[in-house]
């Protein structure tokens, strides 16, 4: 009995020491080498690609898309050191640059240990605060009233976990920033900002080809929001006392107007960029001969005035 008990006592001690070099493994290299190479795509502090979370324990016990990225103590097994390994075409992590082989090894032998990991939840799991609608001095209808708690309520949220990693303050791909909008469509360059995001959709454009898609049910909400806005926005510019008096030229007019000055035969999109025009200047459709759908701004103005000058 003495004998039993020593043996077990000395399996226990060699486990708990095994634990132990393991937590300092995983604390002194594997974590740091996380943060550095897989955070950007696989943290709740940026965005979770694939379904799959490196931030926390549970995150790469319970996977992404294809399943639970770690079988402890099996490396051979383990998705995320075949994605590492860059062994299959379709499974690379990171996608375009394989990790050293040194930094391989260390997580390969941190996975043969048990893969032991004291996180017990995300670095980061804040949640951003949906943008406090500005003061406008516009009356808010009942429909606008309705149109912006949608969007505090159901497309915030979709924004923040679909677009943020690309679109939000520190991001600001493309000068656009979805993260600050409070969803009200009151301001010109907010109308001009959702109206670009609508036909980028529209056009396959967003997200890019190397970002995870929309989920079909999130985009089908997000284009009807958006929509929907731009429909309550036309209606108010042309209610009375708020009819703009000058209007832009559509499409067909510019590419007229070039013509008899200038002989150019020529058409809108050669003179402008989304860069330095209006959202709706360079899009297919969209252009009424009326100045409630077809406004001439400040904001217009400016980037007319940009674009002509560039």
């Amino acid at each position: 009995m003495h004998s039993l008990f020593c043996i077990m006592t000395t399996l226990v001690g060699a486990a708990s020491l095994a634990m132990a070099e393991g937590g300092s493994l995983f604390s002194s290299k594997i974590e740091p080498l996380l943060k550095q190479h897989c955070f950007a795509c696989h943290s709740h502090e940026k965005k979770i690609k694939g379904g799959l979370a490196l931030d926390s324990k549970s995150g790469w016990e319970k996977g992404g898309d294809s399943g639970p990225a770690i079988v402890p103590g099996k490396p051979e097994a383990s998705l995320l050191i075949q994605a590492v390994s860059h062994v299959e075409k379709n499974l690379k992590m990171p996608p375009k640059t394989m990790l050293p082989a040194a930094e391989i090894a260390l997580l390969s032998e941190w996975v043969r240990q048990g893969a032991p990991d004291p996180r017990l939840e995300p670095i980061s799991s804040k949640v951003r605060p949906v943008p406090v609608p500005k003061p406008s001095g516009l009356t808010i209808t009942p429909e606008v009233a309705d149109h912006a708690e949608k969007f505090r309520r159901e497309v915030f949220p979709l924004v923040d976990k679909s677009c943020a990693s690309c679109h939000d303050e520190d991001a600001r791909e493309g000068g656009v920033v979805l993260t600050s909008s409070d969803g009200t469509f009151d301001q010109p360059v907010e109308v001009a900002m959702w109206k670009k995001v609508r036909r980028m959709l529209a056009e396959g454009k967003m997200p890019p080809e190397d970002a995870d898609p929309i989920p079909r049910a999130d985009l089908a909400a997000l284009t009807e929001w958006i929509d929907r806005g731009l429909n309550i926005e036309r209606g108010r510019l042309a209610t009375k006392g708020s009819r703009h008096v000058v209007r832009r030229l559509t499409n067909r007019e510019f590419n007229r107007s070039l013509l008899t000055l200038v002989g150019a035969e020529s058409s809108l999109r050669d003179f402008v960029t989304e860069e330095n025009a209006p959202a709706d200047a360079v899009e297919n459709t969209g252009f009424s001969n009326d100045a409630a759908t077809n406004p001439l701004t400040k904001a217009h103005l400016e980037s007319f005035k940009k674009a002509a000058l560039t």
